[in-house]
């Protein structure tokens, strides 16, 4: 039999308002940043020797 379907936690109180905040003032990342992340993603991808 399947196991049921807990509830996710839920954000309460000054977690929750803190987490509004940080949703609201998003800081995009730096084009050196995605440059360095799309090499380690490139690198990554040539030497990952496993299937999925």
């Amino acid at each position: 039999m399947a196991k049921p379907i807990v509830d996710s936690p839920a954000l309460q109180g000054r977690d929750a308002e803190r987490f509004q905040e940080m949703a609201g003032n998003v800081q995009p990342v730096s084009s050196a940043y995605m440059q360095r992340f799309n090499q380690d993603v490139t690198f990554l991808r040539a030497h990952a020797n496993f299937s999925l």
